[in-house]
């Protein structure tokens, strides 16, 4: 992740808090400590950060209360639960809420550090794949297509129909009329934007091929199928 990453640590225990933060500034990372809920979730309004280490046992409110808060404000950002009194109960609704992972007090620092890393990449998966998505929409907004000419305006109309409709789309036009850019507008602006638009070149394919790379086939179904795909 590019620039300083900001971790937050929560802990009724100053001397565990104090540790967190040593283990963890090794690693270059910037740590914050609190030793209550309310200072862990006040923290959390002032400072961006991209991860939470949080006791499930602290003063004031409870572990799974500060981590529902935390994820109300940022809900991607993952959150490691810390607790020397683990049980069925107590994981499942720490993982429920959105809870990255839950590690056992007290825990091996090689084990905390790996955690995190891991923990951390995956919240910049998440941001990058967040990113290209608002990007891609942000391309493929119908106003970034242009023409004024009554044919396309007519194209502009029946394109607003089909946006919210489940109906399959033809789309025909001569090669460099613009088809693949009215699919994708028809893709970012529908119900199925969080979905892939995946652009396949037919003419590309044999013909004897077409039929299996758009919907698949069974193990054996032809010389060469291996596996079932």
């Amino acid at each position: 992740m590019a620039g300083t990453i900001h971790i937050l640590a929560v802990d009724d225990d100053g001397v565990a808090c104090d540790l967190l933060r040593e283990v963890l500034e090794q690693e270059g990372y910037a740590v914050k400590t609190a030793t209550t809920g309310q200072a862990a979730i006040q923290l959390a309004r002032e400072v961006p950060f991209d991860l939470a280490l949080i006791d499930i046992r602290i003063p004031d409110i409870s572990g799974i209360e500060v981590l529902k808060a935390l994820k109300r404000a940022n809900p991607q950002m993952p959150v490691l639960m810390l607790t020397a009194y683990s049980s069925m109960d107590t994981t499942i609704e720490a993982i429920r809420e959105g809870a990255y992972d839950y590690l056992s007090k007290p825990c091996k620092m090689e084990e905390l550090t790996i955690t995190v890393k891991r923990a951390l990449e995956q919240y910049q998966l998440l941001r990058e794949n967040q990113y290209f998505r608002q990007e891609l929409r942000e391309r493929y907004k119908f106003e970034n297509i242009v023409g004024t000419t009554p044919a396309m305006l007519a194209v502009y109309k029946t394109v607003a129909r089909l946006v919210d409709s489940k109906a399959t789309v033809l789309i025909e036009g001569e090669s460099g009329t613009g088809k693949e850019l009215i699919a994708r507008a028809i893709h970012f602006n529908g119900p199925r934007v969080e979905r892939p638009f995946v652009a396949v070149e037919c003419a590309s394919l044999a013909e004897s091929l077409l039929e299996s790379e758009l919907f698949g086939h069974v193990r054996g179904a032809f010389t060469g199928a291996v596996e079932t795909k």
